[in-house]
């Protein structure tokens, strides 16, 4: 009998533990808050603006994979990490599209007018890899320039343009697809040079 009622009483003590600690335990996050972590946001600065209207229009840049406001980091063993706290102030392919409009001095489609030399984008990647020695930013590219009043168009390329960040940083990161932005702006501006002397012999 004797057993019996010390066993009745540690089942008692037990069940008044529990009750004691179960509301402690469920509010734990309310005593115990998660820090406070900010959300940054990240452009591509600001190109050199060309200096006059150039006759460009951005036809179209699109974008595909997962590159939407969340930065990606490309991680070994074909990881991608998904960044939530650290974020593009638009979808990167209205961010390269306002790019290049400044950098190209082009017009915005719908606001083309007599504008007729096309540049069509598509965004393959736009990542920071951290699988090598050192990290990079890569600016993957499919792109084709044309002109809209005639037949003649370059060639479709499909190209990346890489840079070396300074650390796996977000800050890094921003800066250095910000220098791809600029070196694919450079060879934009050379393909339209290029169709322009197409269509300037007989």
């Amino acid at each position: 009998m004797l057993m019996m009622e010390n066993m009745k009483s540690s089942k008692v003590l037990l069940f008044a533990s529990i009750a004691i600690l179960l509301p402690l335990l469920l509010s734990s996050c309310v005593l115990f808050p998660e820090k406070y972590r900010p959300v940054l946001y990240y452009d591509l600065g600001n190109p050199d603006t060309a200096s006059e209207e150039s006759g460009i229009f951005i036809d179209s840049v699109t974008t595909n994979g997962p590159y939407k406001f969340n930065m990606v980091f490309r991680e070994k063993n074909n990881l991608l990490c998904i960044d939530s706290y650290n974020k593009w102030a638009q979808i990167p392919d209205a961010l390269l599209e306002n790019y290049l409009i400044s950098a190209l001095g082009a017009s915005a489609k719908d606001m083309a007018g007599a504008s007729r030399i096309g540049v069509s984008v598509k965004i393959l990647r736009f990542e920071a890899d951290l699988t090598g020695e050192k990290p990079e930013a890569v600016l993957g590219v499919e792109y084709s320039v044309f002109d809209s009043k005639s037949e003649i168009s370059e060639r479709s390329s499909l190209r990346r343009f890489k840079t070396e960040m300074k650390s796996g940083t977000p800050e890094a990161f921003a800066e250095a697809i910000s220098k791809s932005s600029a070196d694919f702006a450079a060879e934009l501006k050379q393909s339209i040079s290029t169709l322009k002397q197409r269509e300037a012999k007989p």
